[in-house]
Protein backbone atom coordinates (compact mmCIF):
# COMPACT_ATOMS: atom_id res chain seq x y z
CA UNK A 1 0.00 0.00 0.00
CA UNK A 2 1.06 3.25 -0.50
CA UNK A 3 0.25 6.43 1.56
CA UNK A 4 -1.63 8.99 0.36
CA UNK A 5 0.12 12.86 0.04
CA UNK A 6 -2.04 15.18 1.83
CA UNK A 7 -4.02 17.61 -1.04
CA UNK A 8 -1.99 20.91 -1.19
CA UNK A 9 -5.00 23.89 -1.48
CA UNK A 10 -5.39 25.66 -4.22
CA UNK A 11 -5.92 29.55 -5.11
CA UNK A 12 -4.58 32.68 -3.23
CA UNK A 13 -4.27 31.74 1.00
CA UNK A 14 -6.83 33.61 2.98
CA UNK A 15 -6.09 36.99 3.78
CA UNK A 16 -5.39 38.16 7.33
CA UNK A 17 -5.59 41.54 9.06
CA UNK A 18 -3.57 43.69 10.89
CA UNK A 19 -4.80 45.41 14.22
CA UNK A 20 -4.94 48.85 12.30
CA UNK A 21 -7.04 46.97 9.57
CA UNK A 22 -9.22 45.87 12.17
CA UNK A 23 -9.36 49.66 13.56
CA UNK A 24 -9.68 51.01 10.10
CA UNK A 25 -12.61 49.30 9.38
CA UNK A 26 -14.44 49.95 12.23
CA UNK A 27 -13.81 53.16 11.22
CA UNK A 28 -14.80 53.52 7.73
CA UNK A 29 -18.09 51.65 8.49
CA UNK A 30 -18.82 54.21 11.36
CA UNK A 31 -18.21 56.77 8.68
CA UNK A 32 -21.14 54.82 6.80
CA UNK A 33 -19.35 53.63 3.93
CA UNK A 34 -20.61 50.54 2.33
CA UNK A 35 -19.35 46.91 2.53
CA UNK A 36 -18.12 47.84 -1.47
CA UNK A 37 -16.52 51.51 -0.77
CA UNK A 38 -14.42 49.72 2.13
CA UNK A 39 -13.57 46.75 0.19
CA UNK A 40 -12.01 49.12 -2.58
CA UNK A 41 -10.66 51.01 0.24
CA UNK A 42 -8.32 48.19 1.32
CA UNK A 43 -8.20 47.08 -2.26
CA UNK A 44 -9.68 43.36 -2.21
CA UNK A 45 -12.99 42.72 -4.25
CA UNK A 46 -16.32 42.95 -2.19
CA UNK A 47 -16.19 38.75 -2.68
CA UNK A 48 -13.46 39.18 -0.50
CA UNK A 49 -14.89 41.02 2.02
CA UNK A 50 -17.97 39.44 2.43
CA UNK A 51 -15.68 35.86 2.81
CA UNK A 52 -13.47 37.84 5.57
CA UNK A 53 -16.45 38.48 7.57
CA UNK A 54 -18.16 35.26 7.41
CA UNK A 55 -14.77 33.62 8.68
CA UNK A 56 -12.90 36.22 10.63
CA UNK A 57 -15.53 37.49 13.96
CA UNK A 58 -13.19 40.14 14.74
CA UNK A 59 -13.24 41.66 11.48
CA UNK A 60 -17.27 40.88 11.63
CA UNK A 61 -17.82 42.88 15.05
CA UNK A 62 -15.45 45.69 14.16
CA UNK A 63 -17.62 45.92 11.36
CA UNK A 64 -20.98 46.08 12.95
CA UNK A 65 -19.46 48.32 15.90
CA UNK A 66 -19.21 51.00 13.09
CA UNK A 67 -22.14 50.63 11.71
CA UNK A 68 -23.80 50.98 15.33
CA UNK A 69 -21.64 53.67 16.00
CA UNK A 70 -23.12 55.54 13.17
CA UNK A 71 -26.59 54.63 13.76
CA UNK A 72 -25.92 55.77 17.48
CA UNK A 73 -24.68 59.54 15.79
CA UNK A 74 -27.75 59.87 13.94
CA UNK A 75 -30.25 59.23 16.70
CA UNK A 76 -28.73 61.32 19.36
CA UNK A 77 -28.28 64.27 16.15
CA UNK A 78 -32.14 63.39 15.62
CA UNK A 79 -32.92 63.56 19.87
CA UNK A 80 -31.32 66.72 20.00
CA UNK A 81 -33.42 68.14 16.89
CA UNK A 82 -36.27 66.75 18.55
CA UNK A 83 -35.56 68.66 21.91
CA UNK A 84 -35.14 71.71 19.98
CA UNK A 85 -38.29 71.39 18.84
CA UNK A 86 -37.62 71.67 15.19
CA UNK A 87 -40.65 70.28 13.75
CA UNK A 88 -39.02 68.46 10.77
CA UNK A 89 -37.36 66.46 13.15
CA UNK A 90 -40.46 65.85 15.37
CA UNK A 91 -42.72 64.85 12.54
CA UNK A 92 -39.65 62.39 10.91
CA UNK A 93 -39.34 60.41 14.16
CA UNK A 94 -43.62 60.54 14.30
CA UNK A 95 -44.01 59.09 10.72
CA UNK A 96 -40.97 56.76 10.76
CA UNK A 97 -41.09 55.20 14.96
CA UNK A 98 -44.74 56.00 15.62
CA UNK A 99 -46.35 55.09 12.59
CA UNK A 100 -47.98 58.59 11.79
CA UNK A 101 -48.80 59.96 8.96
CA UNK A 102 -50.64 62.28 7.33
CA UNK A 103 -53.92 62.92 7.18
CA UNK A 104 -55.87 62.92 3.74
CA UNK A 105 -58.89 62.25 2.25
CA UNK A 106 -58.88 58.57 3.19
CA UNK A 107 -58.35 59.36 7.17
CA UNK A 108 -62.47 59.53 8.41
CA UNK A 109 -63.53 58.09 11.30
CA UNK A 110 -66.08 55.67 12.03
CA UNK A 111 -68.92 58.32 11.44
CA UNK A 112 -67.41 59.20 8.51
CA UNK A 113 -65.75 62.21 9.69
CA UNK A 114 -62.80 63.73 8.46
CA UNK A 115 -59.90 62.99 11.03
CA UNK A 116 -57.49 65.50 12.38
CA UNK A 117 -54.36 65.82 10.93
CA UNK A 118 -51.28 65.20 12.59
CA UNK A 119 -49.69 67.96 12.23
CA UNK A 120 -52.75 69.92 14.08
CA UNK A 121 -52.16 67.34 16.97
CA UNK A 122 -48.27 68.13 17.14
CA UNK A 123 -49.02 71.77 17.23
CA UNK A 124 -51.20 71.59 19.95
CA UNK A 125 -48.96 69.35 22.25
CA UNK A 126 -46.30 71.43 21.45
CA UNK A 127 -47.81 74.78 22.00
CA UNK A 128 -47.59 76.54 18.62
CA UNK A 129 -50.41 77.92 16.54
CA UNK A 130 -51.49 75.69 13.38
CA UNK A 131 -51.55 78.56 10.94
Amino acid sequence: MTEEKPKKRRGRPPKTLTDSQYSEVRRLASLTLTQEEISRWFDFSHDTFTRILKRDERFLREYKKGVDEAKANCVQKLREAIDKGELAAIFFYLKTRCGWREAGPADVDKDGKQSEAPTKIVFSVIGKKNE
